[in-house]
């Protein structure tokens, strides 16, 4: 166990960690100075006692995060995505269709070695009658490192994130 605080670029936050099952939980308590000494010890004495009845509190702190997103705010963002098209089309005088978005972005996975299993469920596809795939666990933390390469690489395509300069190496020759 570990109690401290963790000084950033910018603030600073205390946390509290545990091992739990061979991995290490971190749980933030709050900010320094907002959160005094005192108050950050007596709540990370709450937090471990949770912890050592296994109560996974990173876990549920991010489905918590996760089931926050309201109905409403998924309709808008449909809402956007649909009238986002029309001025696509209009901008670039190309047509395409949302089925070609997909097809680009499992194409481009593919081509990162992204695993078919993590594309599938990327782009909410069925995993079909394959035996292997009943026995892989996909959730959003495993899917989030995919996701990310993808992310980037489009990025850098597209030019709007550079890619690592790359420096010539001089030969030895001796």
């Amino acid at each position: 166990m570990e109690f401290g605080v963790y000084a950033g670029t910018t603030s600073k936050t205390w946390f509290v960690e545990k091992r739990i099952d061979n991995k290490t939980k971190r749980l933030s308590l709050g900010k320094y100075p907002v959160l005094t000494a005192e108050q950050a010890g007596a709540k990370a004495m709450e937090q471990l006692s949770k912890m050592s009845v296994g109560i996974d509190l990173v876990k549920e702190k991010r489905e918590k995060k996760i089931k926050t997103v309201t109905l409403g705010e998924v309709f808008t963002a449909f809402l956007d995505a649909r009238t986002l098209k029309p001025k696509i089309i209009e901008k670039t005088e190309l047509p395409f269709s949302m089925h070609d978005l997909r097809r680009t972005f499992v194409t481009i996975a593919e081509s990162l070695d992204i695993s078919s299993f993590a594309v599938k469920a990327l782009v909410n596809h069925k995993q079909g009658d394959d035996v292997t795939s009943g026995y892989i666990q996909l959730n959003v933390e495993r899917l989030r490192q995919p996701m990310q390469i993808i992310t980037y690489f489009m990025l850098k395509s597209a030019g709007l994130k550079q890619s690592a300069e790359i420096v010539p190496l001089k030969q030895n020759r001796g």
